[in-house]
């Protein structure tokens, strides 16, 4: 639904380059049956756009495994396109039932257990490809907007924060940096920041 040029809006410097642009399911079967009005080959296009106009853009994503009628076969398409779009990390959601709902009148609903071993593995995935995207940040000074003290010790203070394409930051500091700005040395991603 973007128009031509929106990417164009990044020419300016203060947009931050995080896109969360919501897939649902990398199978065009199961998202012709949720009635998503996309396809893989457009939503490739998409992100292929995106990274062009957008310099080391973060790209995240929404999916929902268990949609009613979604077999191994639609759901191994799934995953292989999730990891071909190289996503720097996902929201996985179970389907769940909503009573009055065109879906929760569906055939072929898919059992509980199912649901929560396609959610695990797609949770495993968004795992290491968060890393993987926080590691071509590593050992290079960004911009951060330090947000909130979380701690602190003999060193000084734990400042969390966010790079532009809103990469978790922490670093210990002796003075608080909320709401400030900085220019930082990223080290390493560890436990889901980088440190």
């Amino acid at each position: 639904d973007l128009s031509d040029g929106f990417f164009d809006l990044w020419d300016d410097p203060r947009i931050c380059r995080h896109l969360h642009l919501p897939l649902q399911s990398g199978c065009d079967a199961t998202l012709k049956r949720m009635r998503r009005n996309t396809t893989q080959a457009e939503f490739r296009h998409l992100l292929q756009t995106a990274r062009e106009k957008i310099k080391d853009v973060r790209i995240t994503t929404d999916v929902i495994v268990g949609f009613p009628g979604e077999t191994d076969e639609e759901f191994a398409i799934s995953e292989a396109f999730i990891h071909e779009m190289d996503f720097a990390g996902l929201h996985v959601f179970r389907y769940s039932v909503r009573p009055g709902t065109p879906a929760s009148r569906m055939r072929h609903q898919i059992p509980t257990a199912v649901k929560k071993a396609r959610s695990a593995k797609l949770l495993a995935l968004s795992e290491a490809m968060e890393s993987n995207f926080a590691q071509t940040l590593e050992n290079a000074n960004h911009d951060v907007l330090w947000e909130q003290i979380t701690g602190s010790t003999p060193d000084g203070f734990i400042n969390t924060g966010y790079t532009d394409n809103y990469m978790r930051v922490k670093a210990i500091h002796p003075r608080d940096l909320t709401n400030m700005i900085t220019q930082t040395y990223l080290g390493q991603y560890v436990d889901g920041a980088i440190q």
